[in-house]
């Protein structure tokens, strides 16, 4: 899904009084190739996801990624 949809459809659900949140890998995230599905690949996303989520760094609320986005 493209980024303009995503921030698209938060915004809209913001309207409605919903809450939206959604999970991305950040560009940061080392990757040898995006359809790279080896094992060790797939594991070491998965750990990076689990540590994010122990440290609620998982869900980002719209406004805050609204935020960073502009900031950039």
């Amino acid at each position: 899904m493209l980024r303009t949809t995503l921030e698209l459809t938060a915004a809209n659900a913001e309207l409605h009084g919903a809450r939206f949140q959604y999970a991305a890998i950040p560009i940061t995230y080392p990757t040898a190739a995006p359809f790279d599905f080896h094992a060790e690949t797939v594991r070491s996303l998965f750990r990076y996801g689990y540590e994010c989520a122990q440290s609620s760094q998982l869900w980002i609320p719209y406004d805050e990624a609204k935020g960073r986005l502009v900031s950039r």
